[in-house]
């Protein structure tokens, strides 16, 4: 049996639990575990790490007769912010969005037949610039940049084996 490398365990473990929260606010540690498999230990940790970033909060207790009252966890979706960015055939637009992928601010900018990836690849980084120059009220909240490109992509190497806009330049891309 291959070995599992603990820090992946701990990411999936991270992004079942999240995802938990957000579908289900307000929501109990003990059905975070129930609905995600997880031990109430590892929810708790990772809930406790959550809380202490800002991504969730205590929203309220469960009334109860006996021991000490669950507490209600809720999702924060504006504690930090994602840019989505689509590189198409004929346009590349960026998007600010919440947690929640609510999209808060939006740039397009229409792309022309036969511009080459160096033209395309400008506009690009254009594109996302707007986004950053328009969300600076944002700045430091921002977790990362996700960029869509048209291609197919090698399902046993995860690498682009055909980028159109790239019209034959060696182009490497992380894909995942």
């Amino acid at each position: 049996m291959p070995k599992v490398d603990k820090s992946i365990v701990g990411i999936h473990n991270k992004e079942a639990v999240i995802n938990t929260i957000r579908d289900n606010s307000p929501i109990f540690r003990a059905e975070i575990a129930r609905l995600t498999g997880l031990s109430i230990p590892t929810v708790m940790k990772i809930t406790d790490e959550f809380k202490e970033s800002g991504l969730i909060y205590e929203s309220g207790k469960r009334t109860s007769e006996v021991g000490k009252p669950p507490k209600l966890l809720s999702f924060v979706p504006d504690a930090k912010y994602i840019i989505g960015v689509d590189v198409g055939t004929t346009h590349v637009g960026a998007v600010l969005m919440d947690l929640s992928a609510r999209i808060l601010l939006r740039e397009w900018v229409p792309t022309h037949d036969g511009h080459a990836f160096p033209q395309v690849l400008e506009q690009t980084i254009q594109c996302i610039q707007k986004i950053l120059d328009a969300s600076s009220e944002y700045a430091g909240k921002i977790l990362g940049i996700g960029v869509g490109v048209p291609g197919l992509i090698s399902v046993e190497t995860g690498k682009i084996i055909l980028l159109p806009l790239s019209a034959g330049m060696k182009v490497t891309f992380w894909c995942r």
